[in-house]
């Protein structure tokens, strides 16, 4: 079981190439990802997002590459067939527009793009085998963030299970008392008819109403499902992959058991463990909702 919030992050260095990778994971219905790769890397933004795909199911992903030349002591400088190219370019821009004068090595050299291309040239093409190899560790970190998050989602969730089975076993034990104290009021009432109907009307009159009674108040079904749920929600906890959408339908089920108890008993204890159930299931609801 995962989460889907996680940070992972990898760094390495091999040649003259220096990598460090970052992914963070919030929540989301699916699965996105957003990248931030130098320029010589994105023809395999692809290749990254389908690697991610395989590793994590659910989550908006924020993926940040950053790859950065080890240049050796002394200065580096462009290459002077790019400066001689970069010099052509600016003299027929600088004829086309009419512009005067000579362009310096001061302000040739001043130019950022020309300094890129230092960048460019060292982020080649083999660069890639290297941070694929980082994106891995990255990866990999990432993934045990989720899990450990998870784990403590999963122990959270299932001690408010535990509360759960333990309200449905308080309401179990008090639904009979209900209906008793239903019968008793009832014969008070019946014992204040018996002077003007005869006592076999009064004792008709009685089980009928009882009867209704105990049809309109019985939980048992409602009880008998939540309890099920129950036991399909810890079955699928210890389950493998995205499991999130399944726990977050069954947790809008075992609310709708827990509003018909409400509604079907009009008894102020059961009232009060089925709130206290349905305060239980919200809560395992927040947390359904950062599960994998």
């Amino acid at each position: 079981m995962q989460s889907m919030t996680g940070f992972g992050n990898a760094q390495g260095k091999k040649g003259k190439l220096d990598v460090s990778i970052e992914i963070r994971s919030v929540n989301h219905r699916f699965f996105s990802l957003k990248q931030s790769v130098p320029d010589a890397l994105t023809r395999y933004e692809g290749d990254i997002e389908r690697f991610l795909r395989q590793k994590v199911g659910r989550g908006s992903l924020t993926l940040s590459v950053s790859v950065k030349a080890l240049h050796p002591p002394g200065p580096v400088l462009p290459e002077p067939k790019i400066v001689e190219e970069f010099l052509r370019r600016l003299r027929r821009l600088q004829k086309a527009a009419g512009i005067h004068g000579e362009v310096g090595i001061d302000a040739l050299l001043g130019f950022p793009h020309l300094w890129n291309s230092v960048e460019s040239d060292s982020h080649g093409i083999e660069s890639w085998s290297i941070v694929r190899s980082i994106l891995d560790r990255a990866v990999e970190d990432l993934v045990a963030m989720r899990r450990r998050e998870g784990e403590s989602i999963r122990k959270d969730i299932d001690a408010r299970l535990t509360n759960v089975l333990k309200l449905v076993a308080q309401i179990q034990e008090r639904a009979p008392v209900v209906l008793e104290t239903y019968q008793k009021k009832l014969e008070d009432r019946i014992a204040a008819l018996l002077t003007q109907r005869g006592l076999e009307f009064a004792k008709v009159d009685l089980l009928k109403e009882i009867a209704v009674y105990a049809d309109k108040c019985d939980v048992s079904e409602e009880l008998q499902r939540l309890t099920s749920h129950v036991d399909q929600f810890r079955k699928i906890l210890t389950g493998e992959g995205p499991i999130g959408r399944r726990l977050d339908f069954l947790t809008q089920e075992m609310a709708r058991e827990a509003n018909t108890i409400t509604s079907k008993c009009g008894d102020s204890k059961i009232s009060s463990h089925a709130v206290e159930m349905k305060a239980e299931l919200e809560k395992i609801k927040e947390q359904v909702e950062n599960v994998e």
